[in-house]
């Protein structure tokens, strides 16, 4: 439609005058809004609006300040989207149903709207019961409950778009940290209370959620992979650019196992040259949830998929012996203690046992990385393996020895 004056069908542009007899008809077409037609002799006789779909559903994370040009009263709101591929994006809108913008209110953090973009920026309109986006019926609730995997009380489709938010309180109000996750994975969580707001379409005419938002103080998913590196020099204090801010980060040079990297994190993460160390990464850049992997000396090593493992690590008086298994999708990191410059990539052939003395005492040769804590039975997830087939105390320094 445009300019509330004409109607755009097939590339043609139609006079309203034209127009006899639907509901549109009565009610008026919006200006900038798409409809579903039918022209007879040129002449539309059937028109509705046309239904927004998933595809078109957005999560907003968070907002910024209503922003105007100098002497103007009409501006933009940029804000954190996600989407229901789950990309996301920061991106700006000037129009709220329609209606150019005079200030941020009715744009909310923690909710969906449908959208339509032009020019680079976003015309957004919240989902509700006026809005469904092509589906039945929206409503709102509380918890998602693991034992009949529904949420708000409505079972959910294994293909639904779930966007999980954990809500996070800064200085300029409340934003939210997000997993866009089928709802196959969100019934693999447990019990998680929070808000929740769905969408609801029929599947062999059961009502399923198909798109919903949980918003939750500590979300149950985590959808990032964990990655393993060997620190290969001290972790220094320096600044990065972060889209167009300029970011004050904690640098962590590493080797990941195929080549020299270097991790990025928001705080100090407290750990020193030689440790090695699993984590994953958040938004793209950020190194997150570091922990450091055991030091053990294997004495026993299964080299086939799956294979089992006999492991020393140190306890709080002696040494600990422990029967262990290789995950399918374990990780080697071949790492040299000795000299950081020679860490080599390595593969399950690489490994040897560690070397005895007459007295039963082991020298480390590894770092491990477990499913859940250090026990009999426990699955190895990464095995940092140090070439030299011994751990030293500094580079070039001597073997540790646990007797």
């Amino acid at each position: 439609v445009k300019a509330g004056k004409s109607v755009q069908a097939d590339g043609a542009w139609i006079d309203l005058a034209l127009f006899n007899g639907s509901e549109v008809d009565k009610n008026g077409f919006k200006s900038g809004n798409d409809y579903d037609v039918a022209c007879v002799n040129g002449i539309i006789v059937a028109a509705e609006e046309t239904e927004s779909t998933s595809k078109d559903i957005l999560f907003i994370a968070a907002v910024d300040k209503f922003d105007t040009p100098l002497g103007d009263t009409e501006g933009t709101v940029d804000v954190k989207a996600y989407f229901t591929d789950g990309s996301k994006d920061i991106i700006t809108v000037n129009k709220l149903d329609g209606k150019k913008l005079t200030s941020a209110n009715g744009i909310s953090a923690g909710a969906l709207y449908t959208y339509s973009s032009s020019g680079g920026q976003y015309n957004i309109k919240p989902v509700s019961d006026n809005n469904l986006a092509g589906y039945d019926t929206f409503g709102s609730g509380k918890d998602y409950a693991e034992k009949d995997g529904k949420l708000a009380g409505n079972r959910i489709a294994d293909e639904a778009v779930i966007f999980v938010a954990e809500k996070q309180q800064g200085t300029e109000g409340v934003t939210y940290k997000v997993d866009v996750v089928s709802g196959d994975k969100l019934k693999d969580c447990a019990d998680t209370k929070g808000d929740v707001d769905y969408l609801l379409g029929k599947t062999s005419g059961i009502n399923y959620v198909q798109v919903g938002t949980l918003l939750c103080d500590q979300s149950p998913v985590s959808t990032s992979d964990t990655l393993y590196a060997y620190v290969i020099d001290d972790v220094y204090e320096t600044q990065i650019k972060d889209g167009d801010d300029d970011v004050e980060v904690w640098a962590i040079p590493v080797w990941n196992g195929e080549k020299n990297d270097e991790l990025y994190s928001r705080t100090d993460p407290d750990i020193s040259k030689g440790s090695a160390i699993s984590y994953v990464i958040e938004d793209d850049l950020y190194a997150d949830d570091i922990a450091e992997a055991e030091m053990v000396a294997i004495t026993g090593f299964e080299a086939k998929d799956e294979g089992d493992v006999v492991v020393y690590a140190q306890g709080a008086d002696a040494k600990v012996s422990y029967n262990l298994v290789m995950d399918e999708d374990v990780v080697f990191v071949g790492i040299s203690s000795d000299d950081y410059d020679n860490c080599a990539a390595i593969t399950m052939s690489n490994v040897k046992i560690t070397k005895f003395d007459d007295n039963n005492g082991v020298y480390p040769n590894a770092y491990i990385v477990v499913d859940g804590e250090l026990a009999d039975g426990a699955k190895i997830v990464a095995i940092f393996y140090d070439i030299n087939n011994e751990i030293v105390n500094e580079e070039g320094g001597d073997a540790i020895y646990w007797k």
